[in-house]
């Protein structure tokens, strides 16, 4: 049977190229899809060489292999002839091959799929990211992905501070119009706290460039981007493990002043869900977590398993 590319399939290749390399599971819930109709979908993609599949144990409580997806120099070409993807892009700035860190890329883009479904639990809620990973952001002249800061020190303009988060992300209540900006450290355990010097970009110093970037508001420049006004930003650190997070968490409180700082861990994020009073601002583990949707969560909040059915 003659394979026939539709509008769907277009979709599901553009969604493979902005996250890099999903789970089928990630892919099922980021684009709202029956995970069993979206594999027979997948396999016929596959079989045209438009994306690779690649198995991988990616739970080890699970301790069973899901697919690992991706798209193929097929796929991009694809892509540009529909003009979905500019012609001057790289193949490899949307293939997932050349991802150094696949663990550290995963568990972001669980992020961004339980993301997603925050619009699903809360409709008066809309959700925005911004990848600097995305290879349909536009870059700059000197080819910086849109999300990285670059500014001056203030006493002393010859120096710059230069970072790159994770993802930045908004939240904006649909009547009111408030926007609320977020940006999105997921945190591996490889990176040394804090070390005796500063130059070394330790977790201290990531915190440092965010109170600095408070201080002389560079966070504003994303009002164009959300078309809002800005008053301030939280950060979220999303650690990999429960001890790793008691470590960030310690050293957010030392560090104040810090509310700004939220923190979580994969366990509670697989368990309970973005959306749920997971989070701890300012690394205050003796009281209560609080939810980054603050009194728009749910009293019924679902847990992800249940939402991603």
């Amino acid at each position: 049977m003659t394979f026939r590319m539709n509008t769907r399939d277009v979709e599901i290749l553009k969604e493979i190229a902005e996250y890099r390399v999903l789970t089928v599971g990630q892919l099922a819930g980021i684009m709202r899809k029956n995970s069993r109709a979206l594999r027979r979908r997948l396999g016929k993609l596959e079989r045209e060489s438009l994306i690779r599949i690649d198995p991988h144990v990616f739970s080890k409580k699970q301790g069973r292999p899901e697919g690992l997806v991706s798209i193929r120099k097929k796929g991009i070409d694809l892509l540009k002839d529909k003009s979905q993807l500019g012609a001057e892009v790289p193949v490899e700035r949307a293939m997932g091959k050349d991802i150094r860190c696949l663990e550290h890329q995963l568990l972001t883009n669980d992020f961004r799929a339980q993301l997603v479904q925050v619009e699903r639990i809360v409709p008066e809620t809309h959700t925005r990211f911004l990848s600097p990973m995305s290879p349909f952001l536009e870059r700059s002249p000197e080819d910086h992905p849109l999300v990285q800061e670059r500014f001056p020190i203030p006493d002393n303009p010859e120096k710059w501070v230069k970072f790159t988060p994770d993802g930045v992300f908004a939240l904006t209540e649909v009547q009111s119009g408030k926007t609320l900006q977020f940006f999105l450290e997921v945190d591996m355990g490889t990176e040394t706290r804090a070390s005796k010097s500063r130059e070394n970009a330790d977790i201290r110093q990531k915190i440092l460039n965010y109170q600095l970037m408070y201080y002389v508001g560079r966070y504003k420049h994303y009002e164009k981007t959300w078309d809002c006004s800005l008053s301030g930003f939280r950060l979220l650190f999303l650690a990999n493990s429960r001890k790793r997070l008691k470590a960030l968490c310690e050293l957010v409180r030392a560090m104040g002043p810090t509310d700004f700082v939220y923190l979580t861990d994969q366990e509670q994020l697989y368990e309970q869900g973005v959306w749920a009073s997971i989070w701890y601002e300012g690394g205050q583990m003796d009281a209560l977590p609080v939810s980054i949707l603050g009194s728009k969560m749910p009293a019924a909040s679902p847990c992800p398993q249940d939402i991603l059915k």
